[in-house]
């Protein structure tokens, strides 16, 4: 991967804010169409009936060669998973259930007071015992800012035009090298090119 970004690094550093905004702007339109695209073809593709469970296929190109692989997985079935123990251990308690070998399914246990797990709670007890954690107690990181990315209504079907393609593909691409001093990932082939 990193020597696909040669170069990439630098021609964003230098691209002024409201180009790199635009660029941002395009690319989550076009992965929102593609998207779009994308998922009724899978599902058509997964319907065919000679397309079965744990098969997989190869993925052909325009020039013929090999450019990756289509698999289905296999169906999981369905599990059931307690979500809320304490919910549980007590519908087994009160119903009596068993375990093999007669051992009760379910025990008492020590459960907090919903008060004694708010965060106001738990900060005064961290920081009176000198900001020593409790067994059961864990800090959950907080996550940086992220970027979000919103489009406008409609704009992902007004821009899925020819034209609306090679306006947005123009504007994402790096400008021409005249002198020829840039990478050749940069030049992988001139199948394709749209004429502008």
């Amino acid at each position: 991967m990193a020597g696909e970004d040669d170069g990439m690094q630098d021609r964003l550093d230098m691209t002024p804010d409201w180009q790199l905004k635009r660029e941002i702007g395009l690319l989550k339109l076009l992965a929102k169409r593609i998207d779009m695209e994308l998922k009724p073809r899978i599902h058509a593709w997964e319907a065919r009936p000679d397309h079965g469970q744990g098969m997989t296929e190869d993925i052909s190109g325009a020039g013929g060669g090999t450019v990756g692989t289509i698999a289905i997985g296999r169906d999981q079935p369905d599990r059931l998973e307690v979500t809320d123990p304490v919910a549980f251990g007590g519908w087994l308690a009160a119903h009596q259930v068993t375990m093999l070998g007669g051992m009760p399914a379910a025990v008492k246990r020590w459960v907090p007071e919903s008060e004694a797990m708010s965060q106001d709670f738990l900060a005064r007890l961290v920081r009176n015992a000198g900001g020593e954690l409790p067994p059961g107690v864990e800090v959950r990181r907080g996550r940086a800012a992220t970027v979000t990315v919103r489009l406008e209504r409609g704009v992902v079907t007004r821009a899925w035009t020819a034209q609306g393609i090679r306006d947005a593909v123009r504007l994402i691409m790096p400008p021409a090298d005249p002198a020829g001093t840039a990478h050749d990932n940069d030049h992988d082939t001139n199948e394709g090119d749209v004429e502008q």
